[in-house]
């Protein structure tokens, strides 16, 4: 019996755990901004956090298969006045600087060949300005390069090659020790291969570091939520880690990228608590 009520309590911490999880997230989420851009959206919820993702996953995520530099925008002027208040209002196109000045790992993700010049030119701004950073590691997924999009150093063909050739040319790889992960592409259940993404990057990394590793991952505005949302999925749960990244350049943010990575950040708030 002792036993049996040892279980039932565990069970019960758990549950417990999970919920206040799940409040906070939603908390985070549900702001009076993001229900205003619903509103104007009309898209139709019950005001839980599995609603309106529910909502958003149908209305704003790119199709399937597609990039974002892929997709065709169709909205209008005032729809993207009101996109932009919601990004506005609630700082995500402002920098986010280090909380702390040392971190054991600095992460850099993959991405078309201008974010991957962002992320490591913000990197290098941050170590000229006090902060420390004893390792660098490099995560891409294996993606052909777009010459419609993106402009390909010489002689690389996929993004791991670009992300490399970027890296080499930056004064922080002959002063820190640095890593390349470039993970695989992947089989899907139906037969079809799919590129990787940030939570395959991440959690084939986590997996040779150790728990009290101190990481930050620099990305760039308006993006930083949704790295901190994989992360918190991918990573052991407590293990440390925080997100940067430089303002966001307004001009290249087409209005459906932006409600596409909208919806990816509520979706990935939502499932954390489901990987843990």
């Amino acid at each position: 019996m002792q036993l049996l009520n040892s279980s039932m309590k565990k069970i019960v911490l758990c549950c417990a755990l999970f919920f206040i999880s799940y409040l906070h997230a939603a908390d985070e989420v549900i702001t009076p901004e993001l229900l205003k851009l619903l509103e104007y959206f009309h898209l139709i919820h019950d005001g839980s956090l599995t609603s309106i993702t529910d909502a958003t996953q149908k209305a704003w995520l790119r199709p399937k298969g597609k990039e974002r530099w892929e997709t065709v925008d169709p909205y209008t002027f005032a729809d993207r006045v009101a996109v932009m208040d919601y990004y506005t209002k609630t700082g995500k196109f402002d920098a986010i600087l280090p909380t702390k000045k040392s971190y054991d790992t600095a992460i850099i993700c993959g991405a078309t060949v201008g974010r991957m010049q962002m992320r490591i030119s913000y990197l290098e701004k941050l170590i000229q300005e006090g902060v420390e950073v004893k390792k660098v590691a490099l995560l891409t997924g294996m993606r052909i390069l777009d010459s419609a999009v993106e402009q390909i150093p010489a002689g690389c063909t996929t993004e791991g090659e670009a992300m490399l050739a970027l890296w080499k040319k930056s004064p922080l790889s002959s002063k820190i020790a640095w890593s390349h992960l470039e993970h695989p592409l992947i089989q899907e259940k139906a037969g079809s291969m799919r590129r990787p993404w940030a939570h395959d990057n991440f959690t084939a990394w986590v997996k040779g570091e150790s728990p009290s590793t101190i990481v930050v991952i620099v990305s760039n505005q308006p993006y930083c939520c949704f790295f901190d949302a994989v992360a918190q999925a991918a990573f052991p749960q407590g293990f440390p880690f925080e997100v940067v990244g430089d303002a966001a350049d307004l001009t290249a943010l087409k209005t459906d990228i932006l409600l596409d990575n909208l919806a990816r950040w509520i979706y990935m708030s939502q499932n954390v608590n489901i990987t843990h």
